[in-house]
């Protein structure tokens, strides 16, 4: 029951921080703060009440796109917010390598989508580069949720790529595309038969 309070009433102040920060503008940093303080008492009842990967994860993911909403466009503040996010987590990883290495891997590309020089297209390859890495990661050190969730979304990122790419019919990128999904693909292939082994 501890555990159902912690997350609605964690979901329901970062809606709240969302709401005010988007609409009080000049505000920013005091709800971008507050939302990283959320986290952290949110974190506190985490190891207290249940040391759940899953909702972790949950938890974590909600208040990076809180984070995104408050600081729309304001990218070196949601970059540094959430980089305290992930520091964070830090202490609680030996006790639950699982759920904070997927949730600090979650920060990593929030952390990424800030670097708005880099183009739309060049993200879909980080974040296919990235996703299968982390599969490998969960697959090394045998972390089951790392490894569930992010051999699905290196799937879901490596098919939309190569979408992407063929559809702009670059022949030489579509070929590169291929090659680093199939090596992605073959990496995972091979550590799992390994851990399986």
């Amino acid at each position: 029951m501890k555990q159902v309070l912690l997350y609605s009433a964690t979901l329901i102040v970062g809606g709240v921080l969302s709401y005010l920060g988007e609409s009080l503008f000049g505000a920013e940093w005091i709800f971008g703060l507050l939302t990283v303080v959320l986290f952290f008492l949110f974190l506190q009842g985490w190891k207290r009440w249940g040391r759940s990967p899953i909702g972790l994860v949950i938890i974590t993911v909600c208040l990076l796109i809180t984070l995104d909403g408050i600081f729309f466009v304001q990218y070196a503040a949601t970059a540094i917010c959430s980089l305290l996010m992930g520091l964070f987590m830090l202490p609680h990883f030996y006790k639950n390598k699982d759920g904070v290495a997927a949730a600090a891997i979650f920060v990593f590309l929030n952390i990424l989508i800030c670097f708005v020089f880099v183009p739309n297209e060049l993200m879909g390859w980080i974040f296919v580069t990235v996703t299968g890495i982390a599969a490998l990661i969960g697959f090394r050190y045998n972390l089951p949720f790392v490894r569930t969730c992010f051999v699905s979304l290196f799937g879901i990122s490596a098919f939309s790529l190569l979408l992407f790419q063929f559809s702009e019919e670059i022949y030489m990128l579509s070929i590169l595309a291929v090659l680093l999904v199939g090596f992605l693909i073959f990496a995972i292939y091979r550590m799992n038969r390994q851990v399986a082994s």
